[in-house]
């Protein structure tokens, strides 16, 4: 009875330590992180909540991506406070989506099923299953390695994986210089044939367009007071 007894506990705790390794390895990130703080985790989990998109909804520009090792595809898209990350499969189907609502940027990356969101103002690396449960989450150090990271390898707009190279650009003519974001994903291969995964160039230039119009008029007003405030003066120096 005592042997099964041991038995039992050593099953027990091998399936404990088994799943607390499968927890750790759910984010590998190639930032160095720290352990979140209790209230800090409550805080984030009470606070940020991820849906499913089962539809594929291209509609917003590109601020982010990444290509797993099997050639899925995350991208990341950004209106306001409204994110969303499409997945796609290597051949560009899509696969599953997810929405969340945050403040500021944020970058993505993808390992298997697993995708991993960091968000810069928090400085919080995110890791989501395929049904939007968070799993794992850490806090991004403020390390030089980790800017680099940042700026080098999550805010790249290029990918080279399996001799196929992955690329965000914008598709806008003379109005690219205006796009503060991206309106393409091309996937180049060997041969050099493309293809074309994500593309939403007409509505990125329908909104550059609006914001230099926007601004094209907000000029012309504060041009017109400036000279009508100009004539004013030079007429009351002359009266």
């Amino acid at each position: 009875m005592k042997i099964v007894r041991c038995l039992l506990a050593v099953i027990l705790l091998f399936v404990f330590l088994l799943s607390e390794s499968v927890a750790v390895l759910a984010m590998n990130t190639g930032f160095s992180t720290v352990d979140l703080s209790k209230e800090d985790e409550e805080n984030f989990r009470k606070n940020m909540s991820f849906s499913v998109l089962e539809e594929e909804q291209q509609e917003w520009a590109i601020v982010c991506f990444d290509v797993a090792e099997n050639g899925d595809i995350a991208i990341g898209c950004s209106s306001g406070n409204d994110k969303k990350v499409y997945i796609y499969s290597s051949e560009g189907i899509y696969k599953r989506g997810y929405s969340f609502d945050t403040m500021g940027s944020y970058g993505v990356e993808l390992e298997d099923d697993i995708l991993l969101i960091y968000f810069v103002r928090s400085a919080i690396a995110t890791a989501l299953d395929p049904a939007g449960k968070i799993v794992e989450l850490a806090e991004i150090e403020n390390t030089i390695e980790n800017n680099s990271y940042w700026n080098n390898t999550v805010n790249a707009n290029k990918r080279i994986v399996a001799d196929k190279e992955y690329k965000i650009k914008n598709n806008l003519g003379i109005f690219n210089i205006f796009a503060s974001s991206y309106s393409q994903l091309v996937v180049t291969d060997q041969t050099g044939a493309e293809k074309i995964i994500y593309d939403v160039s007409a509505f990125q230039l329908r909104q550059v367009i609006g914001n230099i119009s926007i601004f094209v008029v907000f000029f012309c007003f504060v041009l017109c007071r400036v000279l009508w405030y100009f004539k004013k003066g030079i007429k009351n120096q002359a009266s």
